[in-house]
């Protein structure tokens, strides 16, 4: 996004009726547009980043399941879930020594 600001530089904005000058007031005004845009940008970026990689994320487990249904029979499946229940009553075991 490219922003461009034009601003009256005559001798009138040097007026000293306000204070600051009519100049400074502008000059004011066009960093803090400056500023809120640029914080804008990065907030939107921010958040379209973490959409990304929500989105990878999601894609990789979705491939990953993909390819254990393809690759894990039921024998193995069988052998896994047998593992890990194993594993659960030990850790419940030795918790408790």
């Amino acid at each position: 996004i490219e922003v461009i600001f034009v601003l009256d530089v005559s001798r009138s904005m040097l007026a000293e009726d306000v204070k600051p000058s009519r100049l400074a007031q502008a000059r004011a005004a066009a960093e803090r547009i400056r500023r809120d845009a640029q914080t804008s940008i990065d907030q939107e970026l921010r958040r379209a980043q973490a959409e990304l990689r929500d989105e990878a994320a999601d894609l990789a487990l979705e491939i990953a399941a993909r390819k254990l249904a393809d690759n894990v029979s039921e024998g193995d499946r069988e052998r896994l879930l047998d593992e890990f229940i194993v594993r659960v009553i030990v850790d419940a075991l030795t918790e408790n020594v």
